[in-house]
């Protein structure tokens, strides 16, 4: 049986530019973890409303519940209504990294998607031609 992924809706977005920064080494060394496990294996994900496995390592992670949901969660919703997934879709990795590209990267909508996270001028720097 194959492993299911986790992840809140932003994060299929957030995967595309990682980059080795993150909120501890903690985090970043988990984020790595999975983001090899989905290129390397092209498992599926589950979308989730909350803490998902890549938050399981986030020192805004407490307990379960992440301590900026209001503005995580609008930014999960913004990423559902660009690229069509929502919590409880379920789909392979490469299906999501295909969405993603077509629906925000290709069509230049970041800054819109993005517009209140602190990681975006690093997501901004890298050329969308390299992912």
């Amino acid at each position: 049986m194959n492993k299911v992924v986790l992840l809140r809706v932003h994060h299929g977005l957030c995967s595309h530019f990682f980059s080795g920064k993150g909120y501890s080494e903690e985090f970043v060394k988990n984020m790595t973890y999975i983001l090899n496990l989905l290129n390397t294996q092209n498992l599926k994900v589950r979308f989730v409303n909350g803490c998902d496995d890549i938050c399981s390592c986030c020192p805004k992670n407490i307990e379960g519940n992440c301590e900026n949901f209001e503005e995580v969660q609008i930014t999960d919703e913004t990423c559902s209504k660009e690229y069509g997934l929502y919590p409880g879709d379920e789909l392979l990795w490469s299906e999501v990294r295909a969405k993603v590209i077509n629906k925000i990267i290709s069509e230049e909508n970041l800054p819109q998607v993005c517009n209140n996270c602190q990681w975006r001028l690093i997501c901004e720097s890298i050329n969308p031609q390299d992912l």
